[in-house]
């Protein structure tokens, strides 16, 4: 597997929006470029990150502006701006193979599983599921731990015993109200192995397309063992069923740990 090069002080950090603009979120956006510069990180966007739309450009532009940032050599890292929903119609376009001769971190989330996901399972490219650009700024442990992530410095990761509704305003206060609980149906389990996974709305798309690429990826590291995580934004309890029997079908979850 690839693992790209850890970041250092000085380093630059490019921006494109594969999905959404953030043009509709600017000041939770230039405070979380604050918080990436004090770190000592440089900053390069692409033109569309900006836009103030469900979709920062059309498909091929935004798979233009990817390429841009791939084939850069100052650029040491590529941030996704936001989330979204129309991130698929930019992988038509997709030169994916590109960055395994350019290898760099490029770390999101949501929408931008959609080029997280296949350039893990298709061409054995470790990706950072993290933050997108316009997230940083409360100074949470969390947020501390993501930086850390960035330099290679792998925090041991804790669980909370507290967590909070999910909240929009960058001013609103974040309060922690509901208790944690973790479910085993076998107890306490200790688990080792590649982990792969993203936003479930994304991944139960790509099944049987030709980003899917997980048959292979697992029967590669079989004897790693394979762990899956799912981050579920939108899905309600049976579409989450049917998506995970579908999966099973596929064949995904064999030499799953």
């Amino acid at each position: 597997m690839i693992y790209p090069e850890f970041l250092k002080e000085g380093d630059t950090i490019g921006i494109f929006a594969p999905s959404a603009g953030v043009g509709h979120k600017l000041e939770r956006y230039t405070s979380s470029l604050e918080v990436l510069k004090k770190e000592g990180y440089l900053i390069k966007e692409t033109a569309s990150v900006r836009k103030n739309s469900g979709r920062s450009a059309g498909g091929k532009r935004r798979a233009q502006e990817y390429k841009e940032l791939v084939k850069d050599e100052e650029v040491k890292m590529i941030l996704c701006a936001a989330g979204g929903d129309f991130m698929a119609e930019m992988l038509p376009y997709t030169d994916l193979k590109c960055l395994t001769e350019h290898p760099k971190w490029i770390m999101g989330s949501s929408d931008p599983t959609n080029l997280l996901f296949p350039l893990t399972v298709k061409y054995d490219i470790a990706t950072l599921y993290g933050f997108n650009a316009g997230y940083n700024g409360k100074n949470e442990r969390f947020e501390k731990d993501n930086l850390r992530l960035l330099k290679g410095e792998i925090p041991v990761q804790r669980s909370f015993t507290r967590y909070r509704e999910f909240i929009e305003s960058i001013q609103e206060e974040k309060r922690y109200l509901h208790e944690v609980s973790w479910r085993s149906s076998k107890g306490d389990v200790r688990l080792e192995g590649r982990l792969i996974g993203g936003c479930f709305d994304v991944i139960a798309t790509l099944i049987g397309t030709p980003y899917d690429g997980v048959k292979d990826f697992i029967e590669r590291y079989k004897d790693d063992g394979i762990l899956w995580y799912f981050d579920n934004f939108a899905f309600n309890s049976l579409q989450t069923y049917l998506s995970l029997l579908q999966m099973k079908s596929a064949g995904w979850f064999d030499h799953c740990r």
